[in-house]
């Protein structure tokens, strides 16, 4: 069936895509309010407990180019309905999981239904719409992402103050994708007539490229660089590099052009979001222990700070949409990368001692960031190679994007860490268990009392702060050398 059928339903196409589309960073925030409580209830290190993003973001970067194909091929809608039974499945053992084993290879599993969903509904929406009706109604779609960034940390913060479990907030996700699966039967099938190949090889060594590189950077914190099992996950990943390197030139259609990354506009555009995981994304899942530790906030209260951070995602879509005009790609990156910077040392300023009002103002300033990158970073991916190749730039720049994310988030923690270590003696047990947020068992292991443990926390996260700060003003300078070339003059919003 072609796009004409599609067409036919735009609206209700658009209704049920965004509501599938709001789930998904709503798990992805609201995931980082529950770790403290999720480490409580299987007694798992903050090294262990934080697999359980890492392999949502490891499947979902992963499956992300392979799913859309498979879209292409088998049906935009049966790629989208099936990837939301998935995801709904992976959260309803998610909320039963018995072991924090089960519970990671469950949230494993739902990124890959969240990338069939997203590539599929992306794709849904494109064949609905066409011309200036398209860029609307990616306005809308980037209003619902925002939204479930932004609204995230609070559901997820309500249900734990409210129930005291982390389990309802995986039902709840359940119950929603469930009836979503059943609306998506509604739509239209629509299918290329072009079949092209699935990079399963590419495919397979990049998967396990991420999950090499985000397991060393995970256990350098507590074993060390020299500790001989992370440097044979550095050294397997070193080996695997020339291999994917080799079968990607050779694909027939790679999930990582290498060839795109010659074209200097296109590589500042994907490693933005990077810097962005860094500077950004990571701290959605360190500031919950942190606030826990040092200002004794309740979940909720830790869900209000952080939404804070995440109402820029909600608001700069609009607004930027609402703008109607074209703007200087290299505006908009420098824009970026300055909240990026005056962020973080805005809110370093104030960590040491936070409550809800002093946090309010630096954590919007550094959710502004990602606020601005959802306005412009998607289009321009596209908008900097030539038209055939927009696909293929679509799904390398979403490979970057989230396979970064995978890997700033152990990234930070590994900072963090190594910080916190140059104040106490016990790096493995005693800093794991005060980083998780149990300040009692860590004053037992460490020998030190709590005061001056709490003291040492917020000194090492304020150095953090600097640090973020620091790497994204060497991240601007890449960017803008990266960019001397002319760019493109504007780019559409939105997508």
């Amino acid at each position: 069936m072609d796009s004409s059928a599609v067409a036919s339903r735009p609206i209700y196409a658009l209704v049920v895509v965004c509501i599938a589309l709001f789930a998904i960073p709503l798990t992805i925030t609201g995931s980082g309010v529950l770790l403290l409580p999720i480490a409580q209830d299987f007694a798992s290190s903050y090294l262990q407990t934080q697999w359980v993003i890492c392999s949502f973001m490891v499947s979902y970067a992963a499956f992300m180019a392979m799913t859309g194909v498979m879209a292409d091929a088998l049906g935009r809608k049966l790629s989208f309905v099936v990837g939301l039974v998935l995801f709904a499945i992976a959260s309803a053992a998610a909320a039963g999981a018995g072991s924090l084993t089960q519970l990671i290879a469950a949230r494993a599993l739902t990124g890959v239904g969240a990338a069939a969903v997203t590539t599929a509904g992306s794709a849904i929406l494109a064949l609905a719409y066409t011309g200036p009706a398209r860029v609307r109604a990616f306005t809308v779609f980037g209003t619902a992402l925002g939204l479930g960034l932004a609204v995230g940390p609070l559901v997820a913060g309500s249900l734990v103050s409210l129930l005291h479990s982390w389990r309802p907030f995986f039902a709840a996700i359940t119950a929603v994708l469930g009836v979503v699966a059943l609306l998506g039967l509604g739509l239209p099938e629509s299918r290329s007539q072009e079949r092209q190949a699935v990079d399963w090889s590419g495919g397979a060594l990049f998967t396990s490229l991420l999950i090499l590189l985000v397991s060393a950077f995970s256990m350098v914190p507590a074993a060390g660089w020299s500790d001989p099992t992370v440097l044979c996950l550095f050294v397997g990943a070193g080996l695997l590099v020339p291999v994917f390197v080799k079968v990607e030139n050779r694909a027939a259609h790679p999930i990582v052009n290498l060839q795109l990354l010659c074209n200097r506009q296109f590589l500042a555009v994907c490693l933005t979001p990077v810097f962005l995981g860094f500077g950004y994304i990571s701290l959605l899942f360190y500031l919950p222990q942190y606030l826990t530790v040092v200002a004794g906030m309740s979940a909720m209260e830790i869900g209000i700070a952080l939404m804070c951070s995440t109402l820029p995602s909600l608001l700069f879509p609009l607004f930027f949409s609402l703008m109607r005009q074209q703007l200087p790609l290299r505006t908009l990156m420098v824009v970026t990368f300055a909240f990026m910077v005056l962020g973080p040392l805005s809110l370093a300023w104030v960590i040491a001692s936070p409550t809800l009002l002093n946090l309010a103002v630096p954590l919007f300033i550094t959710g502004a960031s990602f606020g601005v990158s959802l306005s412009y970073l998607d289009g321009a991916a596209v908008s900097v190679v030539p038209a055939q190749r927009s696909g293929m730039a679509a799904g390398m720049f979403n490979t970057f994007r989230l396979g970064g994310e995978a890997l700033t988030i152990p990234l930070l923690g590994m900072v963090i860490m190594a910080l916190l270590g140059r104040q106490a003696d016990d790096r493995n047990a005693g800093l794991s268990v005060l980083v998780q947020g149990d300040l009692e068992r860590a004053a037992r292991l460490l020998s030190q009392p709590q005061e001056v443990l709490t003291e040492h926390l917020a000194f090492a996260m304020q150095e953090a702060l600097i640090v973020i700060a620091a790497v994204s003003l060497v991240g601007l300078m890449i960017i803008l050398k990266l960019s001397n070339q002319t760019l493109t003059k504007g780019v559409e919003y939105a997508h």
